[in-house]
């Protein structure tokens, strides 16, 4: 019995005091399964969209040993390579990776996430009353129209004051205000597009004309 390893086995005999070696291989079984894994080696690999992920295909017999194949790569969403390689879809979203050979298939979860935040905007006008404080929600997204989240980055406004989560509080005097975002990766700041006024209190500068 030379077990289920497969490797190089020695086998001696002895004849009349005199003792031979002779070394073989043993080989692996057929193909039971596949192990497919990513560059990335995490459970449920991340790839962010439009960029590239290698992925790898490992065959085994039934008792562990590996077997030398040559896998056909399949992707359910993007494009990927004979080789492996998968260039994710532009959109977020999960996606699955299958490698298969004579009849033998593995197949692995992927997720698409956003992007580096190319932009931000404001979704609709802001008007707030001088002195007064209303919550700015920019929405961020990257060159792929993914939403990106603003978590870790500060808002900085040109007129009033502003919290770095967004809490204007409005100058006291009427002003277009310009808004824009600071924080990782944005040194220079990156300008939100929308517009957010300061207009005056109707009530205070309301004048009785006389008849």
């Amino acid at each position: 019995d030379f077990g289920t390893v497969a490797g190089n086995k020695q086998i001696s005999v002895s004849t009349d005091g005199v003792t031979k070696n002779q070394i073989f291989t043993l080989l692996p079984n057929a193909l039971n399964s596949i192990v497919l894994s990513s560059a990335s080696n995490e459970t449920t690999p991340s790839v962010v969209a439009g960029q590239t992920l290698q992925f790898t295909a490992t065959g085994f017999d039934e008792f562990g040993n590996s077997v030398s194949i040559t896998p056909t790569y399949s992707t359910s969403s993007g494009t990927i390579s004979s080789s492996g390689l998968l260039t994710a879809p532009t959109s977020v979203g999960s996606l699955n990776v299958t490698a298969t050979s004579a009849s033998v298939s593995a197949t692995k979860q992927v997720n698409v996430v956003a992007d580096a935040l190319d932009r931000a905007v404001l979704p609709q006008p802001v008007i707030v009353v001088v002195g007064q404080q209303v919550q700015l929600n920019a929405v961020g997204y990257d060159q792929y129209d993914n939403v990106v989240s603003l978590s870790g980055y500060a808002y900085q406004v040109s007129h009033g004051s502003v919290t770095p989560t967004g809490l204007f509080t409005a100058p006291t005097s009427v002003e277009h205000v310009s808004v824009s975002l600071t924080g990782a990766g944005l040194p220079m700041g990156l300008s939100v597009t929308g517009d957010v006024y300061a207009v005056a209190d109707a009530v205070a500068f309301a004048q009785i004309i006389p008849v």
